[in-house]
């Protein structure tokens, strides 16, 4: 079996991060301050060019036919045929695939952004990058990924508004050089490369509706629809021959080794000492904990970030895998899958130590389970962003853990697993890592996510955002499917915030702006929860997510984790102060304030995370301090 370049390095990544046995990337992950930490400025970075990678913008029109081949080639075992992040290895993934082809998702993005996104990687997305594709190649895949949420019908309707509308100044092929473009100062080139390069499709939109310099607005002229038909057309002009036949991929002889492995590439060559990957795989659920014989194990090897190839055995009797016969070459990486019950499992990452020749790479498995039961939401942040007109936005963080020895898994395929419920007349809401229809799956009153969780303390998380209609004052009010433990309420300076449970903890300064914080008891799960929001938040918060797009959420997020840590910090820094000159003590009658119990948890699961605790110690401590978390909340609030 082949597979892609992409998939090959983004298991080697999961593993590495610990992904493939929790769950994928987070900007939740900035909320546990390590000891010392400082709170940092976010900062919106613009895509640079990577060095001798070529300019951010190409030097020849891109020609979508031939990144086609080369999306087939590279990126199609993920991203999907069109680009809907639902491609045949897709599901290997933490999170799945950026949805290209979803015209909402592309509408966003400048393919300057694109073209640094495929030649740097985004290795906090688990994608490789791919420099060893040529400039022109790198160029080319970009015009053909934006071609996916370009449908035929839309680009035709598009060139005639274009004639009856644009062509007087622009020109007929968009060259700036129509017969009125004399009369006027600056008339845009669309065929000009760094012209387009650095131009989004909300951009282009943006300067239709409203006007520009000599341009008149042309919002009450022409509908939405048309306006986002004219950017399709518009992007269409930058590229080369639309009607070039796609050049076909040079085929490249496969060998297969042992019957199982299809790769694009010699097999090894025994010039090197040859050593086994092997290992157990155990079954986590059961006593009898050896894993059913017959399970396929997959081994990845990498090379310097690079895959080289992929091998597939079975386990035997006794729940044993091996492969053998591989080179021993210092440089060399290996990391091992099982999939079972409707999720994949891995082992660490290993590499041949001087003079062995066996690296052990051990897996555990669980039992499926549908029970959500399992979960409870060790810590729910919610914050209130008053930055729009109108509306507040209600940016909501849950940290949950699975406390069974089961996996929790979709009860039916490509459905959710973990369901969330939106604040009651609430508007659509919109995530850090993914999209409604994609990752995440619309319900009657909010969301699934179809991620599966693995066991595990605090390691699913997920953060999104969405808006709710503010006029001085609100009922805030939501149920919430999965258990809660404890809850923090983040608030800007005039904002005041009543409900049943909530104790006041006083004001943090964070990055210059005052946040008034709310801590709650706990809440069962299918409860509801109500909150009286009123008052006028004091200045601007910092965290503007104004315009709605998903480039201004995920800076308004990442502003928001930045807050977190903030607190968090102070917390800890008011517990060390207390705690200075003190021997650490595990009587948990001395924390006698829930933040001091939060603070603990957190930074119990910072030290946890750093392999810095045994897992035994850190459940046992770790659960002792959630239940004293829960006595104190249920003393504050009796």
């Amino acid at each position: 079996m082949k597979f892609s370049r992409v998939v090959l390095l983004t298991l080697v990544l999961l593993t590495v991060a610990g992904f493939l046995s929790a769950c994928g990337f987070s900007m939740a992950e900035d909320i546990t301050p390590p000891p010392g930490a400082e709170v940092q400025a976010v900062v919106t970075v613009q895509p640079t060019a990577p060095q001798n990678a070529g300019p951010m913008y190409p030097l020849v029109a891109p020609d979508p036919a031939n990144g086609k081949a080369i999306y087939e080639e590279e990126c199609l075992p993920c991203h999907g045929s069109q680009g809907l992040g639902d491609g045949p290895q897709a599901a290997q993934l933490p999170n799945p695939p950026s949805p290209l082809g979803q015209v909402d998702f592309a509408r966003q993005f400048t393919p300057a952004e694109w073209y640094a996104v495929v030649t740097n990687g985004r290795i906090d997305k688990f994608m490789p990058p791919f420099a060893g594709l040529s400039d022109g190649e790198r160029w080319d895949v970009v015009a053909y990924a934006f071609t996916l949420s370009a449908p035929a019908d839309v680009l035709t309707r598009g060139e005639t508004l274009f004639a009856e509308n644009c062509a007087r100044c622009h020109g007929e092929s968009g060259n700036g050089d129509g017969p009125d473009a004399a009369q006027l100062s600056d008339v845009a080139v669309f065929t000009d490369q760094a012209f387009m390069a650095r131009l989004s499709a909300e951009d282009m939109a943006a300067v239709m509706t409203n006007g520009q310099g000599d341009m008149p607005a042309f919002g009450d002229k022409l509908s939405q629809e048309d306006i986002w038909a004219l950017t399709v057309f518009l992007r269409s002009l930058s590229f080369a021959d639309k009607g070039a036949l796609a050049v076909e991929p040079q085929a490249t002889p496969a060998v297969t080794v042992s019957g199982t492995l299809t790769v694009a590439m010699a097999s090894p060559t025994p010039e090197h000492p040859l050593g086994v990957v092997r290992g157990a795989v155990t079954n986590g659920s059961t006593e009898a904990s050896a894993a059913p014989a017959g399970l396929t194990v997959t081994l990845y090897v990498i090379e310097n970030m690079a895959p080289v190839f992929t091998e597939t055995t079975t386990l035997d009797e006794n729940g044993v895998y091996a492969f053998e016969d591989l080179e021993i070459l210092p440089e060399r990486l290996f990391v091992t899958t099982v999939s079972y019950a409707g999720a994949t499992y891995g082992s660490d990452i290993g590499a041949f130590q001087d003079g062995d020749d066996v690296v052990e790479l051990p897996v555990t498995i669980f039992e499926p389970t549908h029970d959500t039961s399992v979960l409870s939401v060790d810590r729910l942040h919610i914050f209130f962003d008053f930055n729009q007109p109108d509306v507040v936005q209600v940016i909501e963080l849950y940290v949950i853990s699975n406390n069974s020895n089961q996996t929790l898994v979709p009860s039916e395929p490509d459905g959710g697993v973990v369901p969330f419920t939106l604040p009651e007349g609430a508007g659509e809401p919109q995530f850090q890592d993914g999209v409604l229809g994609g990752r995440y799956l619309p319900t009657a009153d909010g969301f699934m996510d179809t991620l599966t969780v693995h066991p595990g303390q605090g390691q699913y998380q997920v953060l999104y955002a969405t808006t709710l209609p503010y006029n001085k004052k609100i009922t805030f009010r939501q149920s919430y499917p999965i258990k809660v433990d404890a809850t923090l309420f983040m608030v800007p300076d005039g904002i005041k915030l009543k409900g049943a449970g909530l104790e006041d903890s006083g004001t943090r300064d964070v990055q210059g702006a005052i946040y008034r914080t709310y801590t709650g008891k706990g809440l069962s799960a299918g409860s509801t929860f109500e909150a009286t929001i009123s008052g006028k938040a004091g200045g601007e918060s910092g965290i503007s997510l104004a315009d709605g797009s998903s480039s201004s959420l995920a800076i308004g997020l990442g502003a928001f984790g930045v807050v977190l840590i903030g607190v968090g910090i102070w917390f800890y820094r008011q517990t060390r102060e207390q705690e200075e000159d003190e021997e650490p003590s595990d009587d948990l009658s001395e924390m006698d304030d829930p933040q001091t119990v939060m603070d603990a948890i957190i930074a119990l699961d910072d030290l946890y995370k750093e392999g810095d605790l045994p897992e035994d110690a850190y459940r046992a401590r770790r659960a002792a301090l959630k239940e004293h978390l829960k006595d104190l909340l249920d003393e504050d609030h009796s």
